[in-house]
């Protein structure tokens, strides 16, 4: 898959209409992207209104450019998702757990392999069991104008709790896929 890495800001000087021609999906992942993108959601959400496909990855803009977590992130919000309004400090947005696959749909569309899924869809080792993953804890947001978000994965956290943890949406021309 030809690819290319660019800063995020050098973007910012591109139409967001024009650059889904040049730019057909832009992946923000986790860890690297978790700062330093205040001023980027309007930008992104114009890009994929104009045909452009984003994936946000797991913590993507979650901490501000000083690393506190965010309780309005833009960038998720672009997703129509937001973060769990009941956790003031943070702690419990990211937690261990694995990951229950919707469906045989989202199974194929996510590109999981034979035998990777147990009898409950849950995502496994071959020989391994159940695998435990970070999992990212979000609000699904339905605006009235909102195209429908697709849930592909649960996540079941050590608790027992389950909650969506990977989601798609169309939105305009584009798609959006948060993990």
């Amino acid at each position: 898959v030809p690819h290319d890495t660019v800063e995020m800001f050098s973007l910012l000087d591109v139409d967001p209409r024009v650059a889904p021609r040049s730019v057909p999906a832009l992946i923000l992942p986790d860890g690297v992207c978790a700062t330093g993108l205040t001023g980027v959601a309007r930008w992104l959400s114009a890009y994929v209104e104009a045909g452009g496909n984003l994936l946000l990855v797991y913590d993507a803009g979650s901490r501000s450019d000083k690393g506190a977590f965010q309780h309005s992130a833009g960038l998720l919000e672009v997703a129509g998702i937001s973060p769990r309004r009941d956790d003031t400090s943070g702690a419990s947005r990211f937690v261990p757990g694995r990951l229950r696959l919707a469906g045989a749909a989202a199974a194929a569309a996510l590109q999981i392999p034979p035998g990777k899924l147990d009898a409950g869809l849950v995502l496994s080792g071959y020989g391994f069991g159940p695998l435990s993953y970070p999992l990212a804890r979000a609000t699904c947001l339905l605006p009235a104008a909102a195209e429908p978000t697709v849930v592909l994965a649960t996540g079941i956290a050590e608790d027992g709790s389950e909650e969506p943890v990977i989601f798609a949406r169309r939105r305009g021309n584009g798609m959006l896929l948060y993990a």
